[in-house]
């Protein structure tokens, strides 16, 4: 379909007023909606993991915001809210492990993103403000130590820092 409508369009641009012009414009204007069913039909016949479809699925929502079969696809993706969860908790701990606290605040918003309004998403962004709340820690621990060590010797001063 993305062929012939370049193929539409290079041919309007050659021969606006051609003879068969209005066939072409009248055959261009129902490109979209047979791009969006062939798109849907790609949906509905979509195995594998659940990484390979939710990207399937984002794709669908990209390409056609306004597509005939949006509220579906919204669904479907809904519908997978559980298992994008279960996934998004593992990639957490794997971040959390290593103290990546930027890495685990951007899934979170990726999936509050996608997802908001639902309760995984309420949870998620519960999680997000406590890794927020983590680097501002690491933030006033190192400002903490620094005017520690500001006091030198004086033991007395650093431990009332």
């Amino acid at each position: 379909f993305e062929d012939i409508k370049a193929l539409y369009d290079r041919y309007l641009k050659r021969h606006p007023a051609g003879k068969n012009a209005p066939k072409v414009r009248e055959k261009l204007a129902e490109l979209p909606e047979l791009i969006d069913e062939r798109d849907y039909n790609q949906i509905k016949d979509a195995e594998g993991n659940f990484a390979e479809r939710i990207k399937i699925y984002n794709r669908y929502l990209q390409k056609h915001p306004d597509g005939k079969h949006i509220e579906d696809v919204r669904k479907l993706v809904l519908s997978m809210v559980g298992e994008y969860y279960d996934a998004l908790k593992e990639d957490l701990s794997g971040c959390e492990e290593k103290g990546d606290w930027n890495k685990c605040i951007a899934l979170c918003e990726g999936f509050i993103g996608r997802f908001g309004g639902t309760e995984q998403a309420a949870e998620v962004e519960g999680l997000r403000v406590k890794f927020q709340k983590r680097i501002q820690y690491q933030k006033d621990l190192a400002e903490l130590k620094e005017k520690a060590e500001l006091e030198g010797s004086d033991y007395d001063a650093s431990r009332q820092v």
